[in-house]
């Protein structure tokens, strides 16, 4: 029934009626897992379709025993729902944080890379001892102002002109 051509009105119905036959039919556990799941993967419900089920499912004739063991089949494909929400999550999460950290990476190497360069260039340009600014180039952590400096510190005649 569930892989027929459903009419969308009809789809909550036909799940529910699956269901409902599933448990009179009286299957062994194995047997109704299968086939929930084949039912769940073919008739997967929208968010309205869900409510229309779940109205059905309240509705419906059924013994409690039937009625409880449909409510647990209902709640095994949440909780595998939900377990897969929470894998592809972790996994998107990764993948941020890897991306996140790369960039991170990336941009810090460039900035100690820059760094040094500068603090090169002054030195053979200038003649001016390291340590007197090296604080001042390592306080510096933007790639573009480190960039602009340097390109000044092979331009400009003096030391005083670079602004340091």
């Amino acid at each position: 029934m569930s892989k027929m051509k459903i009419a969308e009105r009809d789809r909550p119905r036909v799940k529910m009626e699956c269901l409902r036959l599933m448990v009179t039919l009286r299957l062994d556990r194995a047997r109704m897992r299968l086939i929930a799941s084949f039912v769940d993967t073919y008739l997967n419900l929208n968010d309205v379709e869900d409510q229309k089920f779940n109205r059905s499912l309240a509705a419906a004739k059924l013994l409690p025993e039937q009625k409880e063991e449909v409510v647990e089949i209902v709640t095994s494909w949440e909780r595998k729902g939900i377990e897969k929400g929470r894998l592809e999550g972790r996994n998107e999460g990764r993948m941020e944080g890897r991306n996140e950290g790369r960039t991170e990476g990336r941009t810090e190497g460039a900035v100690e890379a820059l760094q040094s360069v500068l603090l090169d260039v002054i030195v053979s340009r200038f003649g001016v001892e390291p340590e007197s600014v090296a604080g001042r180039v390592l306080g510096l952590n933007s790639v573009d102002e480190l960039r602009q400096l340097t390109h000044r510190a092979l331009t400009v005649g003096t030391f005083l002109e670079l602004g340091l």
